[in-house]
């Protein structure tokens, strides 16, 4: 069988890890996430070996083992940021809800599905840090309302009324919980003008979200 990811490139184009009388038996090629980083074994190794794996590689290559593995059934363009999709075990383009491993090096359309034997020409590069994406969004009424943040993992999340005058008896408060790919944003009022006990608001406000994550 084929190796799912290789080094296509040159000596010295690669880095690895070490993990010493590893507990598990692993087969070259095959990936997984260690450390929050997208790895694959340098060799075949048994269970109680002392393991390399890789962790970064200016030219790698992914190659679906079957029908509609590895790679997911998207057009690839070159230089696409891309992704690994831990539910599916598969390379993508597609950002929500996924892992930030590389770039393409080559365009490839498998938007019509993937067939055993594809390829894909990516670097794997570790992430450089945290990032952060933002918007605007609008209460939509049911309460909560899901924003998509569109990073591989959002570990914080702030949302904060757009508006120059006082809310009143209107939304006042926003609160935030992660949820996956999306988060969602709750809407609290006042019950009324002589009871400020905070009850789930049906407003429409507008706010502004910055999500935080890798």
């Amino acid at each position: 069988m084929a190796d799912k990811l290789k080094i296509v490139g040159p000596a010295g184009s690669f880095q690895t890890i070490k993990q010493l009388a590893h507990g598990s038996a692993r087969t070259k090629g095959n990936p997984e996430v260690v450390a929050n980083l997208l790895v694959f074994p340098f060799d075949s190794y048994s269970i109680g070996d002392d393991q390399l794996l890789v962790w970064q590689s200016d030219r790698c290559e992914v190659e679906a083992v079957a029908t509609n593995s590895q790679i997911a059934s998207v057009n690839i363009a070159l230089g696409d940021p891309l992704y690994w999709d831990a539910s599916a075990s598969k390379i993508t383009n597609v950002a929500a809800g996924n892992r930030r491993i590389g770039r393409a090096l080559e365009a490839q359309d498998y938007s019509g599905g993937v067939v055993a034997g594809d390829t894909l020409l990516f670097a794997l590069e570790p992430p450089t840090g945290l990032r952060v994406h933002c918007g605007t969004g609008t209460l939509d009424g049911s309460n909560p309302t899901s924003i998509t943040h569109g990073l591989g993992t959002c570990l914080s999340f702030v949302a904060q009324l757009i508006g120059t005058s006082a809310p009143g008896d209107n939304t006042s408060v926003l609160t935030a919980n992660i949820n996956g790919a999306a988060v969602d944003v709750y809407a609290w009022e006042n019950t009324g003008g002589t009871d400020p006990t905070l009850v789930a608001s049906t407003g429409t406000e507008t706010f502004y979200w910055m999500a935080v994550g890798l």
